[in-house]
């Protein structure tokens, strides 16, 4: 094999190394970009996990609040019907008393109706 021969060889193996380092290159920028894109989707989804972990927490608030509210109604509406039991057993002793005075008014008519 002659000079010219080797040269012209390492020129062919030179030159599809280099057309396979231009493949790989461009393949590596596909790469990055790619990578590029999946960091910015990252970074996008990491701005929604906090958006949502905020609303998450404004939820949490409003329920403390909510419970809040509604045990000083549940404590209102006990007291309502505390109060309500109570009138209504007072209106059932005096409804009961009252029967009895009519019972004796009856008995005592009776009894005068009954001696003329």
């Amino acid at each position: 094999m002659t000079d010219r021969e080797l040269l012209e060889l390492i020129a062919t193996q030179v030159g599809g190394l280099t057309t396979k380092v231009d493949g790989l290159t461009t393949r590596v920028e596909g790469l990055t970009t790619r990578v590029e894109g999946l960091t910015t989707r990252v970074e996008g989804l990491t701005a929604t996990v906090e958006v949502l972990q905020q609303d998450v927490s404004s939820v949490k608030k409003n329920m403390v609040v909510l419970e809040n509210k509604m045990d000083l109604n549940h404590k209102a509406l006990f007291d309502g019907y505390k109060l309500t039991y109570e009138k209504v057993s007072r209106m059932e002793t005096i409804v009961e008393d009252a029967v009895e005075d009519i019972q004796k008014q009856d008995v005592k008519m009776k009894f005068i109706l009954g001696n003329k």
